[in-house]
């Protein structure tokens, strides 16, 4: 009876050295399947990124094409290509001034904004601070 006891556990161990052995296997395969898998995300999202970037140049070469056409179609109406294109840019430096200018109030507003909190915030923490020596003045 002994002996069939030393074999159970014999065999016990075996099992539970094969249980440890194949889940450290699985682990290992998990982590090599992660590890290429995020691999492969990488690689799918450059390749992504590259055609993205192709796009936008390309976008960005067809406004300047199409915009360049606007003064043209201006000259040609005015009789001088020349007016067409000062025109244009006259009309280009008019929309960035407005731009810029809404852009500048906003950012000096934020700043504005952004003051007035950090104040207040300074405000709290002052009277945090004074909160446990108005409790000692009290209880004195």
């Amino acid at each position: 009876m002994a002996g069939a006891r030393v074999q159970d556990d014999e065999d016990l161990r075996a099992l539970v050295h094969r249980i440890t052995e194949d889940t450290t296997r699985l682990v290992r395969l998990e982590i090599e399947l992660a590890k290429e898998q995020a691999k492969e995300s990488a690689i799918r999202s450059l390749k992504a990124g590259i055609f993205i970037g192709v796009a936008v140049a390309c976008a960005l070469l067809g406004i300047i094409y199409a915009l360049g056409a606007v003064p043209v179609a201006i000259g040609s109406l005015l009789n001088h290509e020349w007016l067409g294109w000062l025109i244009f840019g006259l009309l280009l430096l008019l929309v960035a001034g407005i731009c810029g200018y809404v852009g500048f109030r906003r950012v000096m507003a934020t700043v504005r904004s952004t003051k007035e909190a950090v104040s207040s915030m300074k405000e709290d923490l002052e009277w945090v601070k004074e909160l446990p020596k108005r409790g000692v003045e009290r209880s004195s």
